[in-house]
């Protein structure tokens, strides 16, 4: 009990009043809070991925007993539980820092995953896009764990292709999960945009 006690990086406070292991196993709402509170405020985890340094949390999601309450009134919190949808902090607005109840949402891992950019893996080319013998490769994985690959002469020709696959493959996931997204998070990725400065 002293261990689920302690303030959680921190900053956490486990207000919660009920233990938060059952059979063994930390419940559900505790991981989600402990991972974000990570994300924000871990040194460790900040050297490990630095696209994190910058992220926050609300002050009332310090509270575990608040952080709870809010995430399970949002929809498919259930889907969490059964069928492993993420909390996501920058659907319902791109590129947010910030985990609040306001800005957070729960989508499948499908759609959490094509969201995802990979600063590190890129360097300083368009997001998309990487360097392969003079030439400019276009690149993005599909649902089906299938590359799409192409060519170009210039760095902006080969974003342009990815824009476009990448903007058609996130439609065509929210289409698939329309009955059972958030309508927020619905529109959200129906009018979802690639940047080149992304």
């Amino acid at each position: 009990m002293r261990y689920e006690k302690k303030l959680i990086y921190g900053v956490g406070i486990n207000d919660w009043d009920t233990p938060v292991r059952q059979n063994g196993k930390l419940i559900k709402e505790y991981y989600l809070w402990q991972g974000m509170l990570q994300r924000c405020y871990s040194d460790w985890f900040h050297n490990r991925q630095p696209s994190y340094r910058d992220v926050t949390c609300s002050k009332e999601w310090l509270s575990l007993s608040t952080f709870t309450k809010d995430i399970r009134a949002k929809k498919n919190f259930d889907k969490c539980l059964s069928e492993g949808w993420q909390l996501d902090k920058d659907i319902l607005l791109k590129g947010c820092k910030h985990y609040s109840n306001e800005t957070t949402c729960f989508v499948p891992p499908a759609i959490n995953n094509v969201i995802l950019k990979s600063d590190r893996a890129r360097g300083n080319l368009c997001i998309g896009v990487s360097a392969v013998k003079g030439r400019f490769q276009a690149q993005l994985r599909r649902e089906d764990r299938k590359n799409i690959t192409a060519y170009f002469d210039t760095e902006v020709k080969a974003f342009l292709f990815y824009k476009k696959e990448k903007e058609k493959q996130i439609k065509r996931l929210a289409d698939l999960f329309k009955d059972q997204l958030d309508s927020k998070v619905y529109q959200a990725l129906i009018n979802y945009q690639v940047e080149i400065t992304d």
